[in-house]
């Protein structure tokens, strides 16, 4: 009986310990936030207007942007480098799969991939594994992961494998529309970090549209613009929730009468997956998604993205598989995101320079549409946070080529105002209704004309005019679609930090941000004013940092004092946030352990 009592007393003594040390870690952990140097209230304005000569992008009477001319060193040491030891011993043509002469004692088979029909993120592979000779057809999957044995070494790699899935076109005239995308690139950047790919681009007689400007805080609401024509808070209302799939939406690659495809290198960071549902079904004729989920499984568990696919670099693989579908597919409407490259570092797009200008000048381009674009520049990092980065962040690149047949084709007349448009305030709303007259003029689609019309109601789209149609010199952010948060027609002007206006405003988002967040996240407050410019005679931008957490915000604030409820943008990478699975509240939620533990008794609210 006695040693019952002592075994019962040495066990609970072993829980009391362990509960008492996690405790002291959780502690710990948390009080670096008072142990961390206490900081100025007031910091060196970030704003300041960096001296030196300007460059003014657009300069009209409805919009002027400018920008400093600088000269960055292009780092040498980001280029992505992946595991040269796989050797590429298969390649693939179309729905065949060769083996590389190199390795004709290799000994190799094929699995298909296949997607579920009812998720756009559970995939399988089939049990068989179907051998491999010198050229292998491949008739019922759009992916497969090949395995070979060469002298005992066991290598896998993946393969998209493009069957016909459109009839064969009479009218050859239609061109290929091609439409690639950087996740995160500036106009800026793409400039001084891809000069070899922008020179590629002059030499084929690019236009550049140097005031294209972001609509939303990141990609998905930018995407919705580009491919629907329509504004994040339109599309909420007839077609798309986070729950639900995003299927019904009026993309503007449903129904057209050649080949489509939907090319995307990060699946956990998707744009409709990405805290979405995603796709019921496959969205395109093409979809990478499955093959791009399995080779994350097999290459990177657990990772958002990934740099490689086998031997060769992630934006190389999609890259390859564009060509294809460009000789096998034709006349062909591909969209492709690739978001591993820059999203984390733009450090990587000078490695990545030389395979973009290959690519490009590699191009049968006699019959194609390139759109080279981002959808919004860098938005975290030191950079963001400086006189050059608010304007980057909102200004990405976005360039579109088109060979001779087809400026023949438009007209003359098309095209000069195309031209003129460049210097003009430009979006992703007007880049959405350029791709569709290009589409009807060549008849491949039939567009909705009324336009969406849910239980009675119509949804027309009220942003946005076509790039061949003369834009206003004298349109304005708003009149182009842009909210003013992401407005670039402005010229900063720094401001006194200790002005008392600004720390009311400041002090004014802080509250609202602790009436939105649960109990599981810390009560947040002022540590920094970091800067503040005038944007206008009425209103002024102002960055700050909290504690705990050290998140770096921006708002914008009125001089007449009115504390208005504007958007608090989150400039800092967000990390850590284990507590909770919210897209939105993710931006400013510190996690404390015992107000997630508190909600089970107090509730989620405070």
């Amino acid at each position: 009986m006695w040693g019952r009592r002592t075994m019962f007393r040495g066990k609970r003594k072993k829980i009391l310990i362990s509960i008492l040390t996690t405790t002291f870690i959780i502690y710990f952990i948390d009080f670096s936030v008072v142990l961390e140097r206490k900081k100025e209230f007031h910091g060196e304005n970030n704003y300041l207007e960096a001296k030196g000569p300007k460059s003014v992008l657009v300069d009209l009477p409805g919009c002027v942007i400018p920008l400093e001319v600088e000269n960055p060193e292009v780092p040498e040491s980001a280029k992505i480098t992946c595991d040269i030891s796989r050797p590429r011993i298969t390649y693939v043509q179309g729905n065949r799969i060769f083996l590389n002469t190199s390795f004709r004692d290799a000994e190799c088979c094929y699995k298909g991939l296949i997607r579920r029909p009812d998720s756009d993120s559970a995939i399988s592979k089939t049990e068989e594994c179907v051998k491999i000779g010198e050229e292998t057809y491949v008739t019922k999957y759009d992916a497969v992961v090949v395995i070979c044995n060469v002298r005992g070494d066991v290598y896998d790699d993946y393969h998209a494998i493009v069957r016909r899935k459109t009839p064969v076109p009479s009218n050859t005239d239609v061109p290929n529309v091609v439409i690639i995308g950087l996740d995160s690139v500036s106009r800026f950047h793409f400039h001084t970090l891809m000069p070899k790919t922008k020179q590629a681009l002059d030499e084929l007689g690019s236009i550049e549209m140097l005031g294209y400007t972001k609509v939303g805080e990141n990609t998905f609401p930018n995407a919705i613009a580009f491919l629907t024509g329509y504004e994040e808070d339109q599309v909420l209302q007839f077609c798309y929730n986070r729950s639900k799939p995003i299927d019904a939406c009026p993309f503007i690659w449903n129904n057209l009468s050649m080949a489509t495809a939907l090319l995307e290198d990060a699946p956990n960071l998707a744009i409709f997956n990405y805290y979405k549902f995603g796709f019921l079904n496959p969205p395109t004729n093409h979809y990478l998604r499955p093959l791009m989920l399995a080779a994350l499984n097999d290459y990177y568990p657990y990772k958002m993205m990934f740099p490689c696919v086998g031997s060769r670099t992630t934006e190389t693989f999609v890259l390859e598989h564009i060509q294809q579908l460009m000789e096998y597919e034709a006349p062909l409407f591909s969209y492709t995101w690739l978001t591993s490259l820059a999203h984390e570092n733009v450090d990587n797009l000078p490695g990545a320079d030389l395979v973009f200008s290959k690519f490009i000048l590699s191009l049968n381009l006699s019959n194609t549409i390139l759109v080279f674009m981002s959808d919004h520049g860098h938005r975290y990092g030191n950079s963001r946070t400086t006189f050059n980065g608010w304007f980057n962040e909102k200004l990405p690149f976005f360039t579109i080529t088109m060979p001779s047949r087809v400026k023949n084709f438009l007209g003359d007349q098309r095209i000069q105002i195309l031209k003129s448009n460049s210097r003009k305030l430009t979006t992703p709303f007007d880049a959405y209704h350029t791709l569709r007259d290009i589409l009807e003029a060549y008849n491949v689609k039939e567009f909705d004309n009324p336009p969406v019309m849910i239980n009675g109601k119509l949804f027309p789209r009220t942003q946005g005019q076509s790039l061949f149609s003369n834009i206003s010199p004298d349109r304005t952010c708003a009149q182009a679609g842009i909210p003013k948060d992401f407005c670039a027609c402005a010229d900063l002007r720094g401001m006194d930090l200790k002005d008392p206006i600004i720390e009311k405003t400041v002090r004014y988002a802080i509250s609202r941000i602790n009436k939105w967040i649960p109990r599981r996240c810390r009560v947040i407050d002022v540590s920094q004013i970091t800067a503040a410019a005038k944007l206008n005679e009425n209103e002024f931008v102002v960055g700050f940092t909290t504690k705990p957490g050290g998140f770096q915000l921006e708002t914008m604030g009125s001089f007449d004092g009115s504390m208005k409820n504007y958007r608090i943008s989150r400039v800092n990478k967000i990390n850590g946030v284990w507590c909770l699975n919210d897209w939105f509240l993710e931006f400013y939620c510190y996690c404390d352990f015992f107000g997630f533990l508190g909600e089970f008794v107090l509730g989620k609210n405070r």
